[in-house]
């Protein structure tokens, strides 16, 4: 004797909530999202407070030491372009080369941009 069962699909029905449990599961979603809204506000403020901290210092965006400026006028002394080709096979600049000194008068004046291309070829 085999007995055969009749697939039948039910619709999953949630029990209806109580007002006082909507307007409970209401409030706590509410407060969820203005909790978070508070979150990534502070995180935002605290990320630009920090690169204005960072420009008002004068300190370099980058974590190595790219530029320095001048103490006593505050203008940018010198680029340190030192390790744009370190990752090539072959170095294309001279130690020597790895710094452009923008005071000095004597020196052509150089392009940070040139420079730069010229360190990556």
């Amino acid at each position: 004797m085999t007995v055969s069962r009749k697939l039948t699909f039910r619709e999953l029905t949630t029990p209806p909530l109580s007002p006082a449990t909507l307007a409970k599961s209401l409030r706590k979603g509410r407060e969820w999202d203005h909790a978070y809204a508070e979150g990534q506000v502070r995180a935002l403020l605290e990320q630009e407070a920090k690169i204005k901290a960072q420009l008002d210092t004068k300190e370099p965006l980058v974590r190595h030491n790219f530029a320095t400026w001048d103490a006593e006028d505050g203008q940018l002394r010198y680029i340190s372009i030192r390790g744009t080709a370190a990752n090539s096979k072959k170095q294309k600049m001279k130690r020597s080369q790895t710094v452009v000194d923008l005071s000095d008068p004597s020196d052509k004046p150089a392009d940070t941009k040139c420079v730069v291309i010229q360190a990556k070829n």
